[in-house]
């Protein structure tokens, strides 16, 4: 299936960027579902070891180790890794081993399928495992539930593709408009970013200060408003009219829930 420029510059980002693909949204399937789907392509009774060590992947092995050889590590402890898990069941039960003859657009257009069509999990993931290796597997599970885990933000991902990717990205909140809008990597146009209605922008954080003669000083001695922060929901507002919309602080659209 052909695609076009856009099409071909949007797609490494939102696999790389998941959880900012608003296109997409959510796939619909994380660790659990996923663990049944390949207990199941997998030929294994649920009652197996290997089967309850995906179904139980949360649950530390014998010896009080996380059921993984590479768990991740978070200020709470040690955290399982079910990719990392599923890749050590594959690496020996693989029929692909060392080649596979998966594109990326045939990758796409799978996701593409499951993200229109959540009952399609297994459909998908049968089309992944008959043609991609393990260490791809890996990769495509941390795709689907939109944790790559490689400590990279879109603010060190995006410039990688433009220098100017970021900062529209933050005045747009779209993949699609940052990529239909640079595919030129010598077009600067950071000087001509505006915020536009409806389309959500990401606020910049204010500096910590410590001591408030700073602001008096930076302010001039004008008169100045101070918002009071109360605890509860952020949300942004656009308005045009009669017609409102609204958004999360990560740009999740929250209209319809008003």
């Amino acid at each position: 299936m052909a695609i076009n420029a856009a099409e071909r510059l949007t797609r490494p980002p939102s696999s790389l960027l998941g959880q900012l693909d608003k296109e997409r949204g959510s796939y619909g399937m994380k660790e659990n579902l996923l663990a049944k789907v390949y207990v199941d392509l997998l030929g294994m009774s649920k009652e197996a070891t290997t089967a309850q060590e995906l179904l139980r992947w949360k649950i530390p092995a014998k010896g009080g180790k996380v059921n993984t050889f590479s768990a991740c590590l978070s200020p709470q402890g040690p955290v399982a890794d079910f990719a990392e898990i599923l890749y050590d069941k594959l690496k020996t039960r693989s029929s692909v081993r060392t080649w596979s003859t998966l594109t990326m657009n045939d990758v796409n257009r799978q996701l593409d399928v499951l993200s229109r069509d959540k009952a399609a999990g297994k459909q998908v993931f049968q089309f992944f495992f008959e043609r991609s290796t393990p260490l791809e597997q890996k990769w495509l599970i941390r795709i689907v539930i939109k944790d790559l885990r490689i400590g990279m933000t879109e603010r060190v991902i995006l410039p990688i593709f433009h220098p100017d990717a970021y900062t529209l990205f933050t005045h747009a909140s779209n993949l699609r408009k940052v990529c239909e809008e640079l595919q030129d990597p010598n077009k600067r146009v950071s000087s001509k970013v505006r915020l536009e209605l409806f389309h959500p922008f990401r606020p910049m954080l204010c500096k910590r200060l410590e001591n408030v003669k700073t602001v008096l000083r930076d302010m001039n001695h004008h008169p100045f408003w101070i918002e009071r922060k109360l605890d509860g929901e952020r949300a942004q507002l656009h308005k045009k009219g009669n017609e409102y919309r609204y958004w999360s602080r990560y740009d999740t659209s929250s209209s319809e829930k008003l």
